[in-house]
């Protein structure tokens, strides 16, 4: 299967951290760009509305607390599956990159209200009428293994992915 994500992640978590943050994140960023962060969650979108067991799609699931790595965790577990994702193929924005870098926080482990992760069997498909639903963010991420093995690559970089803390 496919792996999809629907919008960029963290929106929510870049705009509570930015407003948190300001007078620390002032002393870098213009105050402009910074009201930019603390906006962004007009980028979180609905449930894209094949979600509701309808088409090729298998699972669909909010990214919320945990963020995307909790989520991925969570869909291979439900689905007794490994899986391989390519973090740069992950959808952020660039206020959030900025944000999360100056504040030394991992933005793929914070909320993503907004941003859906899809387990689909024809991800081109899906995409494809995603972006004509006008998920213009959507993006193909990866894809599951028959193993159980739960790998994130970066940059050719490989690293299993770990299970979420309320699981230790």
């Amino acid at each position: 299967m496919d792996i999809l994500v629907t919008a960029p992640i963290a929106l929510r978590a870049t705009a509570e951290s930015a407003g948190a943050h300001q007078a620390e994140l002032l002393k870098r960023y213009a105050r402009s760009y910074l009201q930019k962060a603390t906006e962004i969650e007009c980028y979180a979108q609905k449930a894209p509305g094949s979600c509701e067991g309808k088409g090729s799609i298998v699972l669909c699931r909010e990214i919320t607390k945990g963020g995307i790595e909790a989520a991925l965790w969570e869909a291979a577990e439900e689905l007794k599956a490994g899986l391989r994702v390519e973090l740069r193929e992950v959808p952020i924005r660039q206020e959030t990159v900025e944000v999360f870098n100056e504040l030394d926080m991992d933005p793929y482990i914070l909320d993503s209200y907004g941003s859906w992760l899809l387990f689909v069997n024809d991800g081109a498909a899906v995409l494809a009428e995603l972006r004509s639903q006008g998920f213009s963010d959507a993006a193909l991420i990866g894809y599951t293994t028959k193993d159980r093995k739960r790998v994130m690559i970066y940059s050719g970089v490989e690293r299993f992915l770990l299970p979420p803390k309320r699981y230790l």
